[in-house]
Order: C-alpha cells, then structure tokens, then sequence
C-alpha cells in the first residue's frame, strides 16, 4: 500500500495548498487526516474522482479541527468507516465546542498582519 496525497483547496489566500491527506487502497481503504470541515466536500469529490465507494478506517494522527473537522461529513458519505484516533480524543470528537473556543482564543504569531483578522 503506496499512500496517495491529496491536496484540499482552500479558500483563504496563502493556504491554498495547506491541507493534505493521506489515502491508502487495498484490502483496507484508508485516510489519514481529514482537513477542516469547511474544505472536506473537496477531499470527498477528490475520492469519488478516484472511483473511491468504500472507506474501512479513517485515521486522525490528532484531533485538531484543522485534521478532524471533516469527520461528520465523511461518516455520512461513508456510513461503514471506522474511525481511529487516541482515546483522550473521543470525547472532543463527541463535543468538539471546546476545540472550536480554544481555536479562537490562540493568538496567529507569525501570520502575515494580512492573515490575521
């Protein structure tokens, strides 16, 4: 199993080509990583795009909404994958409402002054 990137488009200026996945085919179809969920309707066109109809696992290395934000869209495009995170993310994965504030109070060091809002 030769892992395929795929590349999920942005649309904020700069991150454009930020975000990637990791897909793995064979007896086991699975991805690695997710994106957020603002851009995962792109990492599943992608997947249809490959002749994908079948996910078995889907592997987030960390629960971040920026790697696991597309869980619940993915879960509804396919009903039967798994998913496999560390067991101190479930419960975020469950609630993510402590993720999300904890992303808007982190200060943007080292973003262009055009990135920060």
């Amino acid at each position: 199993m030769n892992p395929i990137q795929i590349k999920i488009k942005q649309d904020m200026p700069g991150f454009e080509d930020f975000f990637s996945s990791r897909v793995l085919l064979g007896n086991i179809n699975m991805v690695v990583d997710l994106g957020p969920k603002r851009s995962v309707h792109r990492l599943i066109q992608s997947l249809q795009s490959m002749s994908i109809e079948r996910l078995d696992y889907v592997l987030l290395t960390h629960i971040h909404i920026d790697h696991a934000g597309g869980l619940f869209d993915i879960l509804e495009q396919f009903p039967m994958v798994k998913a496999i995170c560390h067991e101190k993310g479930i419960r975020h994965l469950v609630d993510p409402s402590r993720l999300w504030q904890g992303s808007l109070h982190r200060p943007l060091a080292g973003l262009p002054r055009t990135m920060v809002r």
